[in-house]
This record gives structure tokens, sequence and C-alpha cells, in this order.
């Protein structure tokens, strides 16, 4: 279950899957993205300055990780998702051999970002790390150049928004084509995140396609509160900073124009998927495998983390800020109901183990056996021991976050004593499933039976 802090923290990237080491001095000076960084870090401070610093934040986390896997899995093709101006991706153009040419793809619904892209392009230009730079037209627009000798195009397309104003993250359009997707910053919570790996196989299977792209993005295990990424197979990690970071100074307010802080998760990750038990299950069952993931080690408690340290900033429980675990499933939905999700959750279980791998499959019954105990521990009342945390005061709340804090404890939002008495009561009902003679064949055939 989840990765030793010892192993998350280390500055070496590990190729899990290719049994490669590489050292994370590797992204360095022979990266001309990584001088042109260097070069902006020594201009005079100014919003100018921090933009850019911004648009190329992680660029030595994805170089690393990209290092770290096979050539031949080094993508010449890459998916964006809700990219905004952020364009580190282009440094995985400089792992692959001498004159490949590399694209990458940037989807946004917010046709402004060409402005502030293109600016970046030029400056870039300007500064002689890229040449040639052409603008293209049609939907979004693009752009071709030159970077350490690959032929590179971006290409901004435009997502329109369906009904209700929303537009999915992926689909099996988008997918097809592209060696790799970038998730970056797409949220600042483990939970969330762990939606787009579930949108990306969902657009996989709607796609037809055998096997999904590769996916980098921000590796849950390494968070205050981790969720375990190894039924999706790692083929690399890294432990440099990589994904949302905290504004400085503006705690709780999310994502913000310019994120030069620290950041939420301590490093990245790239998915590979080999072991493709995913691909017979009905969509409600998927689904229940994901929510495995997010219950199991934490029950119906909550846990929020406003901002990174030593130890994490955790808001207060009534606010249900940022990842809420045990208050919402991976799709979204807030306080479901109890009995009915763990029923959900061990079914899914049994309708997945016969497809997965043998070491799948342990990991599969370590988490059911987690989800039980973390069960056990509601019904006899018992809190779950958590890491030690910094509760938020409210003089550095933001103002609206004050507001939501003392609305909530006027309208009693905290779980009372009653309701905790109904929670244990449900939990001890829910622990009848455990029982089953299909449940209890899966944990002795794995050897977790306890």
């Amino acid at each position: 279950m989840g990765t030793p802090a010892t192993l998350r923290r280390t500055l070496t990237v590990l190729a899990v899957a290719a049994g490669v080491a590489v050292s994370a001095g590797s992204a360095g000076p022979d990266s001309l993205i990584g001088r042109y960084v260097e070069s902006v870090e020594a201009r005079p401070s100014g919003p100018v300055r921090d933009l850019r610093l911004h648009q190329l934040r992680s660029w030595r986390a994805m170089r690393a990780l990209v290092l770290a896997l096979p050539a031949a899995s080094r993508p010449r093709s890459v998916l964006y998702p809700a990219s905004g101006v952020h364009l580190a991706p282009l440094v995985l153009c400089e792992a692959l051999p001498a004159g490949e040419p590399f694209t990458l793809d940037l989807t946004e619904m917010d046709p402004s970002v060409a402005g502030p892209i293109g600016d970046l392009l030029g400056d870039m230009e300007a500064a002689g790390t890229l040449s040639g730079l052409s603008r293209e037209s049609g939907d979004g627009g693009g752009w071709r150049f030159v970077l350490s000798g690959h032929r590179v195009r971006v290409r901004l397309l435009l997502r329109e928004s369906g009904p209700g104003g929303s537009v999915p993250l992926l689909d099996s359009g988008l997918v097809e084509g592209h060696g790799m997707v970038v998730s970056h910053d797409w949220s600042g919570d483990p939970v969330t995140n762990l939606g787009v790996i579930l949108a990306l196989l969902d657009a996989t299977r709607e796609a037809g396609l055998d096997r999904p792209p590769l996916l980098m993005m921000e590796d849950l295990e390494a968070h205050p509160f981790p969720i375990d990424l190894g039924l999706f197979g790692v083929l690399a990690r890294v432990g440099l900073p990589y994904g949302h970071r905290v504004p400085e100074n503006r705690l709780g307010t999310g994502h913000a124009r310019i994120e030069l802080g620290r950041p939420i998760f301590g490093g990245g990750v790239v998915l590979g998927f080999g072991d493709r038990w995913w691909r017979g299950l009905s969509r409600q069952d998927l689904v229940g495998v994901f929510d495995l993931l997010v219950f199991a080690r934490y029950g119906w408690s909550r846990r929020n983390v406003l901002a990174p340290g030593t130890p994490p900033l955790a808001a207060p429980e009534v606010l249900d800020w940022w990842t809420a675990y045990g208050a919402r499933t991976v799709g979204g939905e807030r306080e479901p109901p109890f009995e009915r999700t763990v029923r959900r959750i061990v079914r899914a279980a049994l309708a997945a183990a016969p497809a997965m791998r043998v070491n799948d499959r342990r990991r599969l019954c370590s988490l059911l056996v987690a989800f039980r105990k973390s069960l056990e521990r509601i019904a006899a009342g018992r809190q779950q021991a958590v890491p030690p945390v910094r509760e938020v005061s409210l003089d550095v709340m933001p103002s609206a976050m004050r507001r939501a804090y003392r609305r909530a404890l006027r309208e009693n939002a905290v779980l009372r004593p009653r309701e905790h008495r109904v929670l244990r009561e449900r939990a001890s009902r829910a622990l009848a499933l455990f029982s089953q003679d299909r449940v209890r064949r899966l944990l002795a055939g794995c050897g977790a039976a306890d």
C-alpha cells in the first residue's frame, strides 16, 4: 500500500518497469529549456519574469521522467488536456533521437491562452532557445519551430462546452494517435487527479484501443494522504516538484495565474497500464475499483490538505475544502449512501480480480483488507490515526473561507453524536459483506485473509 516516504522523497528517478535509474541531475544544463529557465531566473523580478517561470514549471521533473523510459517508449506526439498557458512538456522532445519530429497538442476552452503561449515562444526565439518560429491558423491555431534539432509543432485545440457548460477532459477522438497524455496541475487534490486516470481509461475503451497512451501526472502516492497507483503500472517516478503549487499567502484559494510556491505533491509519475484488467469491466465496476482506492485507507473520515509543509497544513474538518476523503467518490458524489457504496466497491473488486495478474490481484486484496479494517474502526467508534497536521487558524484563512467556516459551525456541519452512532451502525452492517464466500475465497487465494 503506497510508497515509503523515504523512497517518495528521493531526488532519484526510478524507471520501475525498465529497471533503470536516472539521476535527477540529468535534467540539467544540457537542456535548452533548462538554459532558458536559468536565463529567466537571472532577470529582474517582475510579473513577466514570474509568468515565464510559471509557464515552464515542472520542466525538470518532466524531462527526468521521460529520460527514465526506454528510448522506444518516449513519445513523439503528446496530448496535454486543459493546458492553460503551460508549455513545460516541450522539454520531452529533448529525449528523442536527433532529428525526430515532435507534436504537442494542447486543449483549452479559453482561446485567450494563445496570447501568452505565443509571447513565451517569441521570447524563447529571441533568447536563441528555438528558431524558425511561425504561426499557423485554424481552430485555436498553432506554432512551428525547431528546438534542440527537432521540428516541433504545437497545436491549440479549442474545446466547446456541452450542456451545463461542462466539457469532457478527454474523449476517444483526443487520445487516438498520441503516445502520451500529460496531466499537470489539473487539481490540488489526489481524488480529482485520480479521476484523470478514469477519464483516460473511459476514452480508451470508447475508442476501442488495445491500451491507452502513457500518462504523466502527479504522483498521488507522494501526498500527505496518498492513493495507491500500483494497479495502473508505474513505469517511472521522480521526487522533483510536479503539479499544483500553492500561491504564496493565498491559502485555500485554489489555482492562481502564477503558482511558484511550494508543491502539494512530492513528485510525478508515468503510468503504463501494462495489466489490462480494466478493459472488460462494466463502467460501474470500473468506478467501484477507483472508489476502493479512495476509501480503502480512510473510510468515511475527512482528510483535507490546504497547503504543503512538514507537517502538512490541514483545513478544519468542517470545511471539507480540498481532498475530502470519505466525503466524495471519484465521480464527485458527496456524502454517498454508506452501505450502497460499500456494496458497490466489494462487487467491483470481485468482478475485477479474475482479470488481474497475480501481483495486481494481491494488491487489490490488500486494498480490500485495508477497507475492511477502516470499516471495523468506524464500527468500533475509533478514529483512524492520521499524520500530524498543523490546523489552519482563522487568521491565515482568506475572508471567504472564514465566512464558510463560521457558517458551517452555525449549521452544525460537524458530525454530531447521533450521526456518529448511525455511522457505526451502518459500518457494522456493511462488514457482513466481507463474510461472503466469494470474498473470503478471494482474500484467502491472495494470502490476505487477515
